[in-house]
């Protein structure tokens, strides 16, 4: 892959008009996984979720969340 490829993968997308949160629940929803800190079982893990927020898994550490959100063809995003 060229670097002018790449750049277009990651180009960003631009959006028209306002999106309401409903919106955003479904841009992405079969591409991106999010990722972020739970409490689950007494124990600190990294759940990972759909875009509507629905939950998919979790791993005890976070490697393991964004390892197992690639190999399930989503795009791992960290948030807090």
């Amino acid at each position: 892959m060229t670097n002018s490829e790449n750049n277009r993968d990651n180009a960003a997308i631009k959006l028209p008009g306002v999106l309401s949160p409903s919106d955003l629940a479904f841009l992405g929803l079969d591409e991106i996984a999010y990722i972020k800190p739970v409490f689950e079982d007494g124990k600190n893990h990294f759940g990972i979720f759909a875009a509507d927020g629905e939950p998919l898994a979790s791993a005890p550490d976070f490697d393991l969340a964004f390892a197992m959100a690639i190999q399930n063809d989503l795009y791992p995003v960290c948030v807090n």
